[in-house]
């Protein structure tokens, strides 16, 4: 489900996967690539602070 919404690149639903990464831990990785797939500003700011609380704990 998570790469069919990678097809939906707007603000919506690059919010709503930020969420779903933030409740599901075991999802951040997935959430993270399909961010970088989706090619908006947006979506990448978002998997570069995901990957910096994954990573660094902040």
């Amino acid at each position: 489900m998570i790469h069919a919404l990678a097809a939906i690149p707007d603000e919506d639903t690059i919010v709503h996967l930020g969420r779903c990464a933030v409740k599901n831990p075991a999802l951040v990785g997935t959430v993270i690539d399909v961010l970088r797939d989706m090619e908006s500003p947006r979506a990448a700011r978002l998997a570069r602070r995901l990957e910096r609380e994954v990573f660094t704990g902040t």
